[in-house]
């Protein structure tokens, strides 16, 4: 009996230590989890850390972005008016050129500077310089000291001036890149407005803000407002000389652009470019190859969602080759060749030449595999004046071959001696030309004849197509000659060749 009852004492005592040993199992497991939920990956410690970073970051950002809300509301606020600039280190570009820490042009001084260092071979390929502030150049806030005169004879007078009187006199600032120094980083206007800017030279160097830019370059963001910008020399932009690089994001306000050949109000020349986003309103004049946005663009450039409300005027220059003026004039570019395109732009003001011939609301010439497509003029193009040579005037393009024009539409009148369209001035010469999905309701009046509601086509022209394309503005000549006139409304489908003489003038499609 006593046996039995210290074996039934053993077994509860075995079961009490199993018990225990489990209960301290799932204290040890519940204390694991406990210690898990506080200091593990996901534990409450590491969320608190989280959410720690979490504001601390958001408050960064709400900083950061509060920050650009302020610069930004200065900037509609000073609406280009020159702001008092505190740069402490004058001509010396402060940050290291990253994007994060860019180098900042917060003076006149730092904007001579940086075209010094340009000027003199340091290309800043991969580097960022943004400007700070709005500029002008009458301004003495703009400066530092605009009475300084350490910055030497930046105007080509024989003497050295006061820094202010450097820039505003004689040839005035230094372009920033030259032929065989281009500028090849990113320059960011921040929105910001360079004004007042004076050029003026009589040597054939490139003239601009930036006077060339590579292959690698970038320029955007920036407002150019009252340039005044005179050579007698080639490649002038109110933005950029020649370019190889992207624009985008830039306005060309007010002011005045002269040049002899390849002028536009943003560049002058562009090569493999690309220019977006782009507004003109200064006149610009020059003798050949001049547009509202860009003078000449070739080998694959591109212009596209620009607008030009400037008034544009070639003088022309003579040709010995075919004995006529030759002005090459457009509301967005004077030449597209070689690949080139415009895409979804337009005009809004005068283009004309006082003699020579292709001119056009969008560009002067398209040639050789070029595209113009969804752009539309509604400005008054050429002149309704007897023996100036005002020749191959369109709505959309003066001279017109190996190329196609497609989406496009005319509002604005149109006017010239002789071969005149609403859309193209002459159509193919010798060569295959593609008007698709195009029509014109501005009035179109010729001097002499070969004038069409969509354009003229040469007799030895072949291959050249119109499709679904149609005409309701007035056509007429003030020398009436009923050959080289027709006034058929619409045309839905069209091949021109040798076979058709009415299709020689395109029977004002």
């Amino acid at each position: 009996m006593e046996e039995r009852k210290q074996m039934t004492e053993r077994k509860e005592r075995g079961i009490t230590l199993i018990a225990l040993v489990v209960t301290i199992i799932v204290l040890i497991i519940l204390a694991t989890v406990s210690i898990n939920m506080v200091v593990g990956e996901n534990g409450l410690i590491r969320k608190a850390e989280q959410a720690r970073d979490a504001y601390e970051e958001s408050s960064k950002r709400e900083e950061e972005d509060m920050g650009q809300i302020i610069d930004e509301m200065e900037i509609l606020l000073a609406d280009g008016e020159a702001q008092s600039v505190s740069d402490k280190e004058p001509g010396e570009l402060s940050g290291d050129g990253s994007k994060e820490k860019p180098y900042l042009i917060e003076s006149i001084e730092d904007l001579v500077k940086f075209s010094e260092k340009v000027n003199g071979g340091e290309t800043f390929e991969n580097k960022v310089v943004k400007l700070k502030v709005n500029l002008d150049f009458n301004n003495d806030i703009s400066y530092v000291n605009p009475k300084r005169t350490d910055y030497g004879n930046i105007n080509g007078i024989n003497e050295t001036e006061e820094l202010k009187v450097e820039l505003t006199t004689g040839t005035g600032f230094k372009p920033i890149g030259t032929d065989s120094n281009n500028f090849n980083g990113t320059f960011d206007g921040g929105g910001h407005t360079i004004k007042n800017m004076y050029i003026s030279v009589t040597d054939n160097g490139t003239t601009g803000l930036f006077g060339v830019t590579g292959e690698k370059s970038n320029i955007k963001n920036i407002d150019i407002l009252k340039a005044n910008i005179k050579s007698t020399g080639d490649y002038v932009g109110g933005l950029i000389g020649k370019s190889k690089g992207t624009v985008e994001k830039v306005t060309i306000r007010e002011g005045s652009i002269e040049g002899n050949e390849r002028i536009g109000g943003v560049v002058g020349y562009a090569e493999k470019a690309t220019i977006t986003a782009c507004t003109n309103t200064g006149n610009i004049t020059g003798d050949r190859y001049i547009g509202g946005i860009a003078g000449f663009i070739d080998k694959e450039s591109t212009i596209e969602n620009c607008s030009n409300n400037g008034i544009i005027v070639g003088n022309g220059i003579y040709s010995d080759i075919d004995y006529q003026y030759h002005s090459n004039v457009g509301g967005i570019a004077g030449d597209v060749v070689n690949n080139s395109k415009i895409i979804n732009s337009s005009n809004h003001n005068i283009v004309k030449s006082t003699k020579g011939i292709d001119i056009g609301g969008i560009a002067g010439v398209v040639i050789v595999n070029s595209t113009i497509s969804k752009c539309y003029n509604e400005g008054e193009i050429g002149i309704l004046q007897k023996n100036i040579d005002e020749k191959n005037v369109g709505g959309i393009c003066g001279d017109f071959h190996n190329s196609t024009v497609s989406q496009c539409f005319n509002k604005g009148e149109v006017n010239g001696e002789q071969s005149i369209g609403g859309i193209v001035g002459i159509i193919g010469w010798q060569s295959k030309a593609l008007i698709e999905n195009c029509y014109n309701t501005g009035k179109v009046t010729g001097i002499i004849g070969s004038i069409g509601g969509i354009g003229y086509v040469p007799v030895n022209t072949t291959g050249s197509e119109i499709k679904n394309s149609y005409n309701t503005g007035i056509v007429s000549a003030t020398e009436r000659n009923n050959n080289n006139i027709r006034r058929n409304n619409r045309h839905r489908k069209s091949r021109c060749n040798n076979s058709n003489k009415l299709l020689l003038f395109i029977r004002n499609i």
